[in-house]
């Protein structure tokens, strides 16, 4: 140990290693103090050759005064408020966030998984999918949830890798995927039926009921109109509808004038 780091995790590992020396009870004391100092270096052994003679009775007492000449590198523990300091960037991709969280869980001790699966939430992006997924299908545990993220984060970097394929080029739309424009239809069609429409309408107009179609045997146009190419004759319906009453409604039957 050189006194740079947490003073707590030297004594700890110290402890943990010393066990594998076998001392007997009245070994210990004196073999504890002895092999704590030869694992010091640098400034922590020159603060250890400092100590006055007599000034240190046991181990117990050394760790004491250990922690208090370092305690500036203890470390604050980590609790659950530290999960709930984490929060994702709007570009961070979820399995780097992921792994943050998990580095901070793991540091703390007698986790409470409900807090920790709050605070999991809590932190996401909020158009993240896996965000949206977890409130709409509560996992039971945290453990699931951290799962369930790793399917999240491989369909995100998929979607991500096929964004750029399709940048570069390596992607095409299929031929289905092309808009389809409306066939053009070609110039002067449908005129002929707007002609003729309007002339049936210009010739209706132009109904008179002193002249006679020997061709049609009705009123309201002559023979020689009909025969004219440009005139479009009139159905029988229409023909009915828009003549007028003529004498053989009321019995009498006309004769067609004399030509």
């Amino acid at each position: 140990y050189a006194g740079t780091t947490d003073p707590r995790a030297h004594v700890r590992a110290f402890r943990l290693a010393v066990t594998r020396a076998h001392l007997s009870d009245y070994e210990k004391e004196p073999g504890y103090c002895r092999f704590f100092a030869e694992n010091l270096t640098g400034p922590a052994l020159e603060w250890f050759a400092s100590l006055e003679g007599g000034s240190i009775d046991n181990f117990e007492q050394l760790v004491s005064a250990f922690l208090k000449q370092y305690s500036v590198f203890i470390e604050t523990r980590t609790t659950e408020a530290d999960l709930w300091k984490l929060s994702q960037g709007p570009d961070e991709p979820l399995r780097h966030f992921i792994a943050r969280f998990k580095e901070v869980k793991a540091k703390i001790a007698n986790l409470n998984e409900d807090v920790a699966l709050n605070a999991l939430q809590n932190g996401l992006w909020f158009t993240s999918k896996y965000k949206h997924d977890l409130a709409v299908r509560p996992t039971s545990s945290l453990d699931d949830a951290l799962h369930k993220a790793t399917f999240f984060a491989r369909a995100e970097e998929d979607y991500s890798s096929n964004v750029e394929k399709f940048k570069a080029g390596l992607l095409t739309a299929g031929p289905n995927s092309q808009k389809r424009t409306p066939r053009k239809e070609p110039a002067g069609k449908n005129i002929h039926a707007i002609a003729a429409g309007s002339s049936n309408k210009n010739q209706r107009t132009k109904f008179d009921k002193r002249k006679y179609c020997a061709n049609h045997k009705c009123k309201g146009h002559s023979t020689e109109e009909c025969r004219n190419p440009s005139y479009v004759p009139k159905d029988s319906k229409n023909d009915s509808e828009e003549q007028e009453p003529s004498e053989s409604e009321d019995g009498n039957e006309e004769t067609p004038p004399k030509t």
